[in-house]
C-alpha cells in the first residue's frame, strides 16, 4: 500500500488539533476519494500506545521498541506524531491489519465458517475469498465461509453492512439477516438488521438485488436508489426511493439517523463509541430526532445539537457510561 507522505502530515496536523481549514478540507478530499485511505484514516483515531504494541507480531514490535525512548522523551503530540509513523510503517508492511483492529475472528463448523465480529467503537474492512468487499459496523457479526462452494456464495449478517459485490453470474450472492435474504450478482449494497431492531433495511446503491422473506412468496427487485424495509413484526415489507448516502455515510465515518427515537439513537451512539448509555428521562426517549454528523464528531458534539431542541443534562463516569438526565434532575448513576 503506497500512501502520498502528505495524507501522514495531514493526519499528524489533524490528531494533534493543530489543522487548519484548508488542510480539514484537503484530508476530507483525500479520504473521500481513497478509500483505503478512508479505512486507514478511522483506524488511527482509535489507536493507543498499548494497543497498538499488543497487535503487533515480532518485527512489529521491534520497529515499535526502536522508537520507544523518543515517545517517552516526548509530549502528548510527540506521542501521536511517532505513534502515527508506526502505524505508516505497520500499514505498509501489514496491510490487512488495519482491517481487523475493531473485530475478532473465529471459526466454526471445522473451521469450514469463519464468524468475523467487529467491536463496538469502531468499524471494519473485510475482503471475503471471492473478493467482495466487506464493511462491517460495529456491533455486528458476519459469517461467511472459508472457501466459497461452487453453487454460490451464501453469508449471514447480525446487524449492519455493505457489500461490494464480486461479479460472478455464476455464483448468485446470498445475504441472510434471519428470515430475510439479498440476492446479488455484482452489486454494491447496505443491509442493516440487528437483533432488537423491528425494521431491516436494504438500501442499493448501485446493480440489482433481489429481497425476499421466508413464508411470503412476493420478491422485490430492487433498483439504484431504492430501499426495501422489513417489518418484523407484521411481515410486511415497503420499498420506497431514498437518499443512499444518507444510509451508506457510516462506510465513511460519518453519523446519520433519520426520524429516530432517542433510546434508539442512545443505542447506535452506544456501538458508535463503545460507551454505555443510561437514560433517566423518560420523556426525552420517547422523542424523535434526524440528523447527520461529519467524520471527526465525538459523541458529546452530537449529543449537544441534539439538546439544543431538547435540553438535558449527561455526564460521563469512569471514561465508558453516560448517564442523562433532565436538566436539573439528579444524577443516580454517576458519582
Amino acid at each position: 500500500m503506497n500512501v502520498d507522505p502528505a495524507f501522514w502530515e495531514l493526519v499528524v496536523a489533524e490528531m494533534s488539533g493543530e489543522m487548519s481549514e484548508n488542510q480539514r478540507k484537503e484530508l476530507d478530499s483525500m479520504i473521500t476519494r481513497d478509500e483505503e485511505l478512508r479505512v486507514v484514516f478511522y483506524g488511527l483515531n482509535s489507536i493507543t500506545v498499548d494497543a497498538f504494541q499488543e497487535d503487533m507480531d515480532g518485527s512489529g514490535c521491534e520497529i515499535y521498541e526502536r522508537i520507544a525512548q523518543k515517545i517517552d522523551s516526548r509530549g502528548r503530540k510527540g506521542i501521536k506524531y511517532y505513534l502515527i509513523r508506526v502505524a505508516a510503517a505497520a500499514c505498509i508492511l501489514w496491510g490487512c491489519w488495519m482491517s481487523y483492529m475493531f473485530g475478532t475472528t473465529r471459526n466454526v463448523d471445522h473451521g469450514a465458517i469463519v464468524e468475523y465480529t467487529c467491536q463496538n467503537g469502531g468499524y471494519s474492512r473485510l475482503m471475503l475469498p471471492d473478493g467482495t468487499e466487506v464493511y462491517v459496523n460495529s456491533g455486528s457479526v458476519l459469517k461467511y465461509p472459508a472457501k466459497f462452494p461452487g453453487d454460490g456464495r451464501n453469508v449471514e449478517i447480525d446487524g449492519e453492512a455493505y457489500f461490494n459485490v464480486a461479479h460472478d453470474p455464476s455464483k448468485p450472492f446470498v445475504v441472510r439477516n434471519r428470515n430475510l435474504s439479498v440476492k446479488a450478482l455484482g452489486t454494491s449494497f447496505g443491509i442493516k438488521g440487528y437483533e432488537q431492531d423491528t425494521y431491516v433495511r436494504t438500501t442499493l446503491v448501485e446493480g440489482e438485488v433481489e429481497v425476499s422473506i421466508d413464508g411470503l412468496r412476493n420478491k422485490h427487485i430492487l433498483s439504484p436508489g431504492r430501499q426495501a424495509v422489513f417489518n418484523r413484526s407484521d411481515m410486511s415489507v415497503l420499498v420506497e426511493d431514498v437518499d443512499t448516502e444518507f444510509f451508506t455515510s457510516w462506510i465513511k465515518g460519518h453519523i446519520a439517523f433519520t426520524q429516530m427515537k432517542f433510546s434508539d439513537i442512545c443505542v447506535f451512539l452506544e456501538r458508535k463509541f463503545g460507551v454505555d448509555i443510561i437514560i433517566e428521562y423518560d420523556e426525552l426517549a420517547k422523542k424523535v430526532f434526524s440528523g447527520r454528523f461529519i467524520y471527526g464528531e465525538n459523541l458529546y458534539q452530537v449529543l449537544d445539537v441534539i439538546r439544543q431542541n431538547t435540553p438535558f443534562s449527561y455526564r460521563m463516569r469512569n471514561n465508558n457510561t453516560l448517564t442523562i438526565t433532565k436538566v436539573g434532575a439528579e444524577m443516580s448513576h454517576c458519582e
